[in-house]
């Protein structure tokens, strides 16, 4: 499980803009990705294709969440904490399947 959580990490980075950081959550298999700039949606769109084909090529299933700073003076934690939030709710919604 650890090799694939970092070839995922280095094929994440790997499609990231300059400026954009992933860092893996510390004891855990999560990762925060932080966006910057005007092509967030396509970036977000970038991740979430290359997350989806290696999930399908390793027969894994692999969750996306996502959150947004709704002004410049958000700060990173309450972006993080609604990020998580969404995370948890994906997870819900997969045990409900």
């Amino acid at each position: 499980v650890e090799r694939m959580l970092n070839d995922l990490d280095a094929l994440i980075a790997a499609g990231l803009a300059a400026g954009d950081s992933i860092n893996r959550v510390t004891g855990s298999a999560e990762f925060v990705i932080a966006l910057h700039g005007a092509g967030i949606a396509g970036a977000l769109e970038r991740i979430e294709g290359l997350v989806g084909g290696y999930a399908r090529k390793h027969e894994l299933v692999l969750l996306v969440a996502s959150a947004r700073a709704e002004s410049p003076a958000e700060s990173p934690t309450s972006v993080y904490l609604r990020a998580e939030d969404a995370l948890s709710a994906a997870k819900d919604a997969l045990r409900a399947a």
